[in-house]
């Protein structure tokens, strides 16, 4: 399933849309085309890292809107997304990381930010260094630990609550996480 897009159609809105800093998650561009403003948003689209699409007339007239593409199409998110910084940075600041942990995958994720899946692990990746699922895997565990020093729940319940739906997955994540089981952790309390 897809988010819903934008698509703009034409040279020089194609161009004005990447000056502008639009998002651009897919670009097409009639095979062959090389002149001098195709160059040009070629340029801007490999400089914002967009998926490049080199495609047949007939292929940009069935995707067009207008009519009037002039050998260039771009999709576009048809809203403004947060940015991932800012997702995490507001959770933080409620205090409800773990709300943030409670997305299943990383498409849900991708999606809330507005960007492909690909586009959003670059993303993600560069700024921490570590990829969504170790970053969720990371707060679900620290919530976990919380729980256990906290409540007398069952370490069953306390996984199922962090969103862990495999137990042994858990139990992995948690010892390469604590160096420890959650009973032991318990323990150690």
């Amino acid at each position: 399933m897809r988010y819903e897009e934008l698509t703009i159609e034409g040279r020089n809105a194609v161009l004005e849309a990447f000056r502008s800093g639009k998002t651009i998650d897919k670009l097409f561009v009639l095979d062959d085309c090389q002149d001098g403003p195709v160059r040009t948003i070629v340029r801007e689209a490999k400089k914002y890292d967009t998926i490049i699409n080199y495609v047949a007339k007939e292929r940009l007239d069935q995707m067009s809107e207008t009519g009037k593409h002039q050998g260039v199409i771009a999709y576009a998110a048809a809203y403004e997304y947060a940015e991932v910084e800012d997702m995490l940075k507001l959770a933080e600041e409620k205090g409800r990381q773990e709300e943030f942990a409670l997305y299943e995958t990383v498409e849900e994720l991708s999606k809330k930010a507005g960007y492909s899946q690909r586009h959003f692990l670059r993303i993600f990746k560069e700024t921490y260094h570590m990829t969504p699922t170790e970053y969720i895997n990371a707060i679900r565990i620290e919530y976990a630990c919380s729980r256990l020093r906290e409540t007398e729940e069952s370490v069953t319940d306390i996984a199922y609550e962090c969103g862990f739906r495999n137990m042994s997955y858990f139990y992995r994540v948690f010892k390469e996480k604590m160096s420890m089981t959650p009973q032991k952790y318990r323990k150690s309390i």
